[in-house]
């Protein structure tokens, strides 16, 4: 039988849901916590609590932390190790997941592949930053970590635009990601693919008066 791991958030409904369809495959199932997950680099193992991760046949990844953040980077690192490593197959993998925690990383990889995206602009400086909010009339400022809309902010080009701008840079970090504005109306579409196979489109919708969806 095989032995299948979860890392996710105990309680969470898309966890719980992995959990007990792992659990009807192969009859048994198993949460990891990765705040227990430790690495003896030493002896080259690496456990969550008392749980042996290189006797586990497979990890899925559901959710690698409870936010967006740098800390997540490092949990990865050390789950890079046991699939590179030790040989455990870590779904998805490690490094891929990586390239798409930080916003940057994600754009960036985006636009070496010729994926069309809103107009984006990456810079330290609050100037340039205030002549592309000027130049788009309306951009959204967005932290490098974050996901759904968090601690994003919509400037527009008004007399408190600089102020607004340098008030985001010291909210986040250094570097400003400013995206224009695209009008979508009332939702927009995710495509869902699989080894390369099509499975599924769905949409994300507004709640009424937001900006986003």
């Amino acid at each position: 039988m095989k032995k299948i791991g979860v890392i996710g958030v105990e309680g969470g409904w898309s966890t719980e849901k992995l959990i007990n369809t792992i659990q009807a495959k192969t009859g048994s199932s198993y949460l990891l916590d990765m705040d227990k997950v430790y690495l003896d680099s030493e002896k080259k193992e690496i456990y969550c609590e008392e749980q042996d991760l290189r006797e586990f046949d497979a990890i899925i990844i559901k959710k690698i932390g409870l936010e967006y953040s740098p800390d997540n980077l490092d949990r990865l690192e050390l789950l890079r190790y046991l699939n590179e490593k030790s040989g455990v197959k870590v779904f998805s993998k490690p490094s891929n997941i990586m390239k798409l925690v930080n916003r940057l990383s994600c754009t960036i990889t985006m636009q070496i592949g010729g994926i069309p995206m809103p107009s984006t602009v990456i810079t330290e400086d609050e100037d340039i930053a205030l002549q592309f909010v000027r130049k788009y009339k309306k951009a959204v400022f967005k932290p490098l970590y974050g996901t759904k809309a968090k601690h994003m902010k919509v400037i527009v080009d008004n007399h408190d635009t600089l102020q607004e701008i340098i008030d985001f840079k010291k909210a986040n970090r250094k570097v400003m990601y400013i995206q224009k504005i695209i009008n979508i109306k009332e939702k927009d579409f995710g495509l869902v693919f699989l080894g390369g196979k099509y499975l599924a489109t769905y949409a994300r919708l507004k709640s009424e008066g937001a900006w986003n969806t």
